[in-house]
């Protein structure tokens, strides 16, 4: 997970202390109200600032949307702690609740014995999901997708297709509608149809008059991640629908999974820029290496951090350009 900036802790700096303070007081009335009125990223950031018992009485006092969401987004670490010190019913409802692709990342890297404790407290049809997902090897398309979905049929109405979508919508698992995918009885998938032109459609309006092709969007689950990640620069994707052999669809890819992708490879870069000498691509044994080459190694973190502030300042406008890995 990449460190992001101080500056984004800001908000829960300034509630830290009273945080703290509520907290030894037991005074959990106050502590939720101020959590309410910090930004959930902000809130995330500041979770990693709280000690051991603090980050499980903070994680206790919210809601359960806002526990998921936050949930997804700490580092593997802080959710160790969290499933080790929550109490079953707790544990329970935030893994049914999440994404099942932040789900199954969070699973990869469980040991199995803790992996056989955490899905005796999931419903059965989440860990037959999650078992699926785990089957698919890292980088690939497959790794990457959600299986939440809504599917649309072809014999809709507008009216039909948009009180599907009011039923079915789960912010905290369903990641994106900007494009509702189109399939028949079987999951064959069809075509797509767009949020903006279910709003602004007649409500006597037949899906499969106006919903588009996506032949060429759609990827197999086993598609490099990189071929994705180029997929969505070049054709400028909010997601993208994933098919099996038969053309079945079996999940999404939202460009927030891509985003996510891009910040791991550039991690993944600034770490062999430090730890591989310049020479010959070995990597440094700080026991065996001299004063030089650890000067060496550090100029290379420098020059490339400069060199990204630049290139993000001149690209501000289009972050998505990080995505072709050639």
């Amino acid at each position: 997970m990449v460190n992001i900036n101080t500056k984004k802790v800001d908000t829960f700096a300034l509630f830290s202390p009273e945080i703290k303070d509520r907290l030894k007081k037991r005074d959990f009335a106050s502590v939720r109200d101020i959590i309410k009125r910090i930004p959930l990223m902000d809130l995330v950031e500041g979770i990693k600032l709280l000690e051991g018992n603090e980050k499980v009485l903070v994680f206790r006092l919210l809601d359960q949307k806002t526990a998921v969401e936050i949930f997804e987004n700490l580092s593997f670490e802080d959710q160790s702690y969290l499933l080790t010190n929550l109490e079953n019913e707790e544990i329970s409802r935030v893994l049914n609740e999440m994404a099942s692709d932040e789900r199954a990342d969070l699973f990869k890297d469980l040991s199995p014995k803790i992996v056989k404790k955490l899905t005796s407290l999931m419903k059965k049809e989440e860990v037959e999901d999650l078992n699926k997902l785990l089957k698919y090897p890292e980088d690939t398309a497959g790794s990457l997708m959600t299986t939440e979905l809504i599917e649309l049929r072809p014999a809709m109405t507008a009216k039909d297709a948009l009180l599907t979508l009011q039923e079915n919508y789960n912010p905290g698992q369903i990641k994106d509608i900007n494009s509702i995918y189109v399939t028949d009885e079987r999951h064959t998938l069809l075509g797509e149809v767009t949020l903006q032109m279910l709003i602004i459609a007649t409500p006597a309006m037949i899906i499969k008059d106006v919903m588009r092709p996506v032949d060429w969007i759609k990827v197999n689950p086993n598609i490099s991640d990189v071929d994705i990640a180029k997929s969505f620069e070049k054709y400028d994707l909010l997601n993208m629908p994933v098919v099996d052999n038969e053309n079945k669809l079996v999940g999404i890819i939202t460009i927030d999974d891509v985003v996510e992708l891009i910040n791991k490879e550039r991690t993944k870069e600034i770490y062999e820029i430090g730890k591989m000498s310049s020479r010959e691509g070995q990597e440094i044994k700080y026991a065996h290496t001299s004063s030089m080459d650890l000067v060496k190694r550090r100029a290379g973190w420098l020059i490339f951090l400069r060199s990204e502030e630049h290139t993000s300042e001149l690209q501000s406008h289009s972050f998505i350009s990080y995505a072709v890995f050639c």
